[in-house]
């Protein structure tokens, strides 16, 4: 056997077995209760075992018809027998498993076996590797787009057989993960159009093989943002180490190597991977442009082609070490000892981006008290009429958690509904109000399903049983004002009493949970006075400090309404009272040194969300002060 083709299938060999070995080492670090890695895994569990049981149809019922193939390709191994749990820790790592052999075979896109083979040996310092495994689809989407990359570049007409191949990978692709599809696709497009790397044809006929993917795709996401009037979540921005933890150590050498690829001749494979790189980065930094991009950001930026530049760099510093032979002793060393450096660069980017990576991502994104609550309610709860599950956090939280804490909910407990928000509201069958759009989005999500159960007023609602898990609920331990409608059935799991939640009629919101909005250095703090178990606090010796707190209420109805603000009595300037952007009162202190009720009467209040805010005089030279309980509103 030829020499480079056994070094080549070598470093394949163990660059796979590293990644192999680094998750087995994750689980052994990180796991716990034999659940699998990842923020969006227990989704795929719960859709996996629809595929399983219910079949094609049930799992497009259910998730739609796109993104579906990875749910799919799990599902029809759970249907064998095999536990969705264990699927979900296998599968994606077996997937993951074939990373250095695809990239490899996009460099010999080149007949240079070299390239590849450096390609191989540079994959397991690829930051995406330890990342994506976390999520199964895009992974599977990104895996069959680089198995169909080379199969274009190897085609001259769109009848060639290794086209028509590429092109059946890249529809599979499409309903894999849509998003990353349209990445490569778009890549394909450019370099056909502006370098004709590729034939036209060939670029738009594989942009064809994605378009009903993409078609469906859209009308989902219409009917998605409809839910948040056409807006998108925004996350907080990724600080500038994010893109050294991109590249690693492999930063200097895929610098060098997307250099010399610019500057030097450009061949098929060069165009390809500048214009990746160069969609990724612009992808990745338009999020300090518009936030709202964010998603999309982070996750082109992560699959930057750091291997292939890294090869690329290493092949050409090779190339310029074996230049030197007739150089002074010195200046040969000086080459010598480059290459010899960007090979060791090459091996240490192995463990450093491994450790980096997985340190962050590799973990079960579920407490193991939690995972014992639920395996217990799955063991020993059982329910006549389908169970609701109530998910509260902070504004900013309570989506994307709540989603999170719904989908493992789903994994391990099974068919339920879920309730984003607070008791009060749910009672009343209407959507607790939040100012941030995802935790608006999932709040929509989990009512439509309620409704979608025909759950339509509060008789209803009541004859299905209420849980409330402690891991998922903020505040935790639960308000004293609303404890009693719930009694433990277990440590840290409560379920509701239906007869006495018949009388509550009063909306309550804690103000430290519930807040939205604020102004000033507002902190939340444990009080054996606060009902609400935490009490939001200001306390700011200069006047001239802006100090506002705002909370967003509900009002279901069209009514007279009273606003009971309960607080703590001690010494400080006064707080006024705004109610959308009216103020309706003011709160002055008596030094008490007890807790006390202002409340506010006879407002007429239209059904929707208000706003309430709290602020703090500024007069004088007095104490800026305020401890906040709660927000009552009754109906008068």
């Amino acid at each position: 056997m030829d020499q480079d083709i056994l070094r080549f299938r070598i470093v394949v060999l163990i660059s796979t077995a590293f990644i192999i070995l680094g998750f087995v080492l994750s689980y052994l670090l990180w796991g716990h209760n034999r659940l699998p890695f990842g923020w969006d895994t227990p989704y795929y569990i719960v859709e996996s075992r629809v595929a399983a049981t219910q079949g094609f149809a049930g799992l497009l019922a259910v998730q739609g018809p796109y993104n579906f193939l990875y749910q799919l390709c799990s599902g029809l191994l759970v249907w064998s027998g095999i536990s969705p749990f264990t699927v979900q820790i296998f599968l994606p790592i077996g997937i993951s498993a074939l990373l250095p052999y695809l990239l490899s075979r996009i460099a010999r896109i080149e007949p240079d076996l070299k390239l590849a083979t450096v390609v191989a040996l540079a994959t397991p310092g690829w930051y995406a590797v330890y990342i994506i495994v976390a999520l199964p689809a895009n992974l599977l989407g990104l895996v069959l787009i680089l198995a169909a990359v080379p199969f274009f570049y190897k085609s001259n007409s769109i009848r060639h057989p290794m086209c028509v191949v590429g092109l059946v990978l890249v529809g599979l692709a499409s309903f894999s993960h849509i998003e990353s599809t349209l990445f490569f696709v778009a890549i394909m497009a450019i370099a056909s159009l502006a370098f004709s790397a590729v034939p036209r044809s060939i670029a738009l006929v594989t942009a064809a093989a994605a378009l009903p993917a993409s078609v469906l795709y859209a009308l989902h996401l219409v009917q998605l943002f409809a839910l948040t009037s056409y807006s998108l979540p925004v996350y907080s921005l990724e600080p500038f180490w994010f893109w050294l933890e991109i590249f690693g150590p492999l930063l200097p050498i895929a610098a060098y190597g997307l250099m010399t690829s610019m500057t030097g001749r450009r061949s098929p494979l060069k165009i390809f991977i500048i214009v990746w790189t160069l969609c990724s980065l612009l992808i990745g930094i338009s999020q300090y442009f518009n936030a709202q991009t964010y998603i999309f950001a982070i996750r082109a930026a992560a699959i930057i082609p750091a291997p292939i530049l890294a090869a690329v760099g290493f092949i050409r510093l090779r190339s310029w070490a074996n230049t030197g032979r007739h150089d002074l002793i010195g200046l040969r060393n000086v080459r010598k000892w480059v290459l010899m450096t960007a090979f060791i660069t090459l091996i240490i980017a192995w463990p450093v981006t491994y450790w980096v990576a997985a340190y962050q991502n590799e973990r079960v994104y579920l407490t193991t008290s939690a995972a014992q609550r639920l395996q217990w309610i799955s063991g020993n709860m059982k329910f006549t009429t389908t169970p609701i599950f109530i998910y509260d956090d902070l504004d900013e939280l309570a989506g994307g958690n709540g989603n999170l804490f719904n989908n493992w909910v789903g994994a391990i407990v099974g068919q339920h509904l879920a309730y984003l928000g607070r008791v009060d509201y749910l009672v009343q069958v209407h959507e607790t109000p939040f100012s941030n759009t995802a935790s608006r989005l999932i709040s929509a999500l989990f009512m439509k399903q309620i409704y979608g159960s025909g759950i339509t007023n509060r008789t209803s609602l009541l004859e299905h049983p209420i849980i409330i898990v402690e891991d998922f609920y903020n505040p935790y331990p639960l308000p004293t004002y609303f404890a009693g409608f719930f009694h433990q059935v277990y440590d840290g799991v409560f379920q509701s009493n239906s007869t006495s939640l018949q009388t509550l009629d009063n909306i309550t919101l804690p103000m430290s949970s519930s807040l939205v909005n604020s102004q000033g250095p507002w902190y939340t703090i444990r009080r054996s006075w606060a009902q609400s178990i935490y009490s939001l606090e200001a306390n700011v010796s200069s006047a001239s400090t802006d100090l506002e707190a705002s909370v967003l209420a509900a009002i279901p109805a069209d009514g007279t309404y009273a606003l009971n603000l309960r607080y703590w009595d001690g010494t400080g300037n006064n707080l006024q009272v705004v109610l959308d952007r009216t103020t309706i009162g003011a709160l002055q202190y008596s030094g008490t040194d007890l807790p006390s009720i202002k409340s506010f009467t006879g407002l007429h209040l239209t059904a929707g969300v208000h706003s309430l805010t709290v602020k703090v005089d500024k007069n004088g030279s007095g104490l800026q002060y305020a401890a906040l309980d709660y927000l009552a509103i009754n109906r008068s």
